[in-house]
Formats: structure tokens, C-alpha cells, sequence
């Protein structure tokens, strides 16, 4: 369970992409908010985890859950020859505090 506005967070996403061979420029974990405002955070390859692709964001004051409600979060992931891959959608409950 995550809260509004919680600044020690870490979201973890699973893409099944070996980072080892395949070359990814760039790593997003992109989401929906419930008021439908989009946008996307930069992913981090978790370490050890090259060969299973998973990729991370922790939150900080400006990276955060703020607003309660359902989140749609999935991975984006573009290659050196610019194709790109898309992750599914994963729904994230986040709630106000003392909720």
C-alpha cells in the first residue's frame, strides 16, 4: 500500500527484456493518474537484474503518487533502432493518509 504524496517509495516493474543483449536507450515507467492526467517517470535497471529487465523508480518531493485514487503504471521501453515496447498495464492503489 502506497499514500499520497509518500516520498520513500519504490515501484518495481518486471518487462522480461534481457538488458544484457538488447539495446534499450531509453526506460520509462509511464502511468495514468485517476483525474486521467498522463506522463511518465525515468526507469532504472534494477541491479542484478540485467537478464530478468526489471526497472525501478524511487520517489522523491517532486516524483510522487499525488493524487488518491486508482493508477494505471507500464514500462515503455525504446531501443537503439527506435522500436518500442510497451508493458502492461498495472493498476496502483493509492490512498489519502489515515485511509
Amino acid at each position: 500500500m502506497i499514500f499520497k504524496n509518500q516520498t520513500s517509495a519504490r515501484v518495481i516493474l518486471q518487462t522480461d527484456v534481457n538488458f544484457s543483449t538488447n539495446d534499450v536507450t531509453t526506460k520509462l515507467i509511464k502511468y495514468k493518474k485517476p483525474s486521467g492526467t498522463t506522463g511518465s517517470w525515468t526507469g532504472t535497471t534494477l541491479t542484478g537484474s540485467e537478464t530478468t529487465g526489471k526497472i525501478y523508480k524511487d520517489f522523491s518531493s517532486t516524483d510522487k503518487f499525488d493524487e488518491a485514487g486508482t493508477w494505471d503504471i507500464w514500462a515503455h521501453l525504446t531501443f537503439t533502432d527506435t522500436r518500442v515496447a510497451n508493458g502492461a498495464v498495472v493498476k496502483y492503489g493509492v490512498n489519502n493518509e489515515g485511509e
